[in-house]
C-alpha cells in the first residue's frame, strides 16, 4: 500500500511538469482520498496538503479546481472566498450558478442589497436553461411558495418535473408536485362555481422556460388553515444537497 501510494505521487509530481493545473488537482485528490477512506496517519496534514494543491490548480485557472475549491470554502464557512470562486467558474458551470443563487437568495457571502433575490432568479434562470435539476428545483420552490415571484403553482409543478430522476433533489420534487396537486385540486374544488353559473376556462400552463422567470415583490398566497406542506427546510437542504454534496471530497476544515 505505501509503495504503490508512493509510486502514485511520483507519478504525479513528474506530470506537474505536463500539465500542473491537473496534476495539482490529480494530487489534492490523493488526499482527499486517503483522508476520506481513514487512510492517513495525519489527517489535518491531508486537508492542508488537499487544499494546498486545489488552490494551486484553482488559480492555474482549471475550472474543476475552482468549483471544488469553492465547495470547501463554503463547507468551512469562509462565504465570501466562496463566491468569489464560484463567479470564476459559472459561465461554465452551471452547478456554481445554482450555488450562487442560493448563496444571493440567504445574502450569504455576498453583499446585502435589495436586488439580491433578482440576482438569485437570475442564476437560478442559467443554471436551469443549462439543465440543472437543482436550479429546476429551487424554481419549483419560489413559484410555489411566491416568495419572489408572483405564485403560481402550475409552473411549480412544471419545473418540479423538469428534476432528473437520477438526481438527489427528485425524491423530494415527488413530494412537491403531490402537495401542489392536492392544493390545486382543493382550490378547484372549492371555486367550483353553482348550479347554473357559468364555468370559466384558463389556459394550460406552459412548460417554462428560465429567461421567462423574474423576480417579483409580490406575497404569497395564504394557505388553508391546517395544511401543511412538506418541510421547507427539509426542501431546501435537498436543492442544496445536490449541488454541495454531489461528490465525495474533503469537506472538514483545515
Amino acid at each position: 500500500m505505501v509503495q504503490n501510494e508512493k509510486r502514485i505521487k511520483g507519478l504525479l509530481t513528474s506530470a506537474l511538469k505536463k500539465d500542473r493545473p491537473k496534476a495539482s488537482l490529480l494530487l489534492a485528490d490523493v488526499y482527499s482520498v486517503r483522508n476520506r477512506l481513514g487512510l492517513s496517519s495525519d489527517p489535518a496534514g491531508d486537508i492542508s496538503l488537499y487544499v494546498k494543491y486545489l488552490r494551486e490548480s484553482a488559480v492555474l485557472g482549471c475550472q474543476e479546481a475552482q468549483y471544488f475549491l469553492g465547495q470547501y470554502l463554503e463547507n468551512t464557512q469562509n462565504f465570501s472566498e466562496a463566491v468569489a470562486w464560484y463567479k470564476r467558474v459559472q459561465q461554465n458551470h452551471p452547478a456554481s450558478q445554482a450555488i450562487l443563487g442560493l448563496m444571493y437568495l440567504d445574502d450569504c457571502g455576498v453583499e446585502y442589497g435589495r436586488h439580491n433575490r433578482e440576482k438569485a432568479m437570475y442564476h437560478f434562470n442559467s443554471a436551469f436553461e443549462a439543465g440543472n435539476s437543482a436550479a429546476a428545483y429551487a424554481l419549483g420552490l419560489e413559484y410555489e411558495k411566491g416568495s419572489n415571484v408572483t405564485q403560481d403553482y402550475g409552473r411549480a409543478v412544471e419545473f418540479y418535473l423538469h428534476v432528473d430522476p437520477k438526481n438527489s433533489c427528485y425524491s423530494a420534487a415527488k413530494d412537491r408536485i403531490a402537495y401542489v396537486e392536492n392544493m390545486m385540486r382543493e382550490s378547484a374544488t372549492s371555486s367550483t362555481p353553482s348550479e347554473g353559473a357559468t364555468a370559466s376556462t384558463t389556459s394550460p400552463v406552459a412548460t417554462p422556460r428560465a429567461s421567462s422567470v423574474q423576480a417579483t415583490s409580490s406575497k404569497p398566497l395564504q394557505q388553508e388553515s391546517g395544511k401543511t406542506s412538506p418541510s421547507d427546510t427539509a426542501a431546501v437542504i435537498d436543492a442544496k444537497a445536490m449541488v454541495l454534496r454531489g461528490r465525495e471530497r474533503v469537506t472538514g476544515g483545515g
